[in-house]
């Protein structure tokens, strides 16, 4: 072979060289294709749409609790259940059914009737010892209208006249102590009269402490039987409590010192009655 031959095969070998040259720039070609696509898939992952849509699926509301009262009813007597409509929550609110401000006393409140706005704690707090913050307790109650201070609900029994005064004389009650009670005497016993005019204190019967005779016993009959203001008919305060019958007082007969005089408080009359017998006591002992 000549040399001219021999030179022009090396030149064909050396081109067919740079073909390859061409095949790896093609590879390379692809693999940066590939790499824009991937990054074109990354960026198509955070576009702000698909940001959005899962920002609004997070954001939902939750699911109303109430749509009525009743589904908010927590059972317990010491709430005022109730529905806010607007944000379709529960309110379980203390007990205040009058609406004053002031919470039932019962659920530990300061409202000592939570059926009437006009009264709440402060009616009798601190004005006398036998207010407990509402009205009369502590075993006991003072007339607004004497001042007396009688134990109510009355805890003697039936008992005879001298069993009676000496539970009296023995009491304790409300921070006063034995000697400090004792059996009212007529004429206090008939200051507890309500709804009888004769026999009311200063009524037209004349049985007082200072006339206790038979003379004195005129326009003493009383009234028709149940028909005085105090419960179920009993002629005295509403506010007492207490059996409705036959109580002693202390003022005996002036002439027959065996028998003493009694107000009946069904009939609201007054007589006078043996000692021997057993009826109702009540003490009483002076108020502030």
């Amino acid at each position: 072979m000549s040399k001219a031959a021999m030179m022009l095969g090396l030149a064909l070998v050396s081109c067919g060289n740079g073909g390859g040259g061409e095949d790896d720039a093609a590879s390379d070609g692809t693999i940066d294709t590939t790499d824009t696509a991937g990054d074109a898939a990354d960026t198509a992952t955070d576009t702000p749409a698909q940001d959005t849509a899962g920002d609004e699926a997070t954001d939902t509301p939750a699911e109303a609790e109430c749509a009525t009262d009743g589904d908010c009813d927590d059972a317990d007597p010491c709430t005022s259940d109730r529905c806010d409509l607007d944000t379709g929550e529960c309110a379980n609110d203390p007990l205040d059914a009058d609406g004053d401000g002031h919470v039932d006393i019962l659920c530990g409140g300061d409202d000592c009737s939570d059926d009437d706005s006009s009264t709440f704690l402060g009616e009798c707090a601190g004005v006398n010892d036998c207010c407990d913050g509402c009205w009369q307790r502590n075993g006991c109650w003072v007339d607004p209208t004497t001042d007396l201070m009688w134990e109510d609900p009355p805890s003697g029994g039936y008992s005879n006249w001298d069993e009676a005064v000496a539970y009296c004389d023995a009491l304790s009650l409300a921070g006063h102590g034995a000697g400090e009670w004792h059996m009212p005497t007529i004429s206090e016993l008939r200051t507890l009269v309500r709804g009888c005019p004769a026999t009311e204190d200063s009524g037209a019967c004349g049985v007082t402490d200072a006339c206790l005779v038979d003379a004195c016993s005129h326009d003493c009959d009383g009234c028709s039987d149940w028909g005085g203001p105090g419960a179920s008919g009993c002629y005295w305060d509403p506010a007492l409590e207490g059996v409705c019958s036959l109580y002693w007082s202390s003022s005996s007969h002036e002439l027959f010192t065996s028998y003493t005089w009694y107000v009946l408080f069904d009939g609201a009359f007054i007589l006078y009655y043996s000692k021997s017998q057993v009826c109702s006591v009540r003490c009483v002992r002076p108020g502030s």
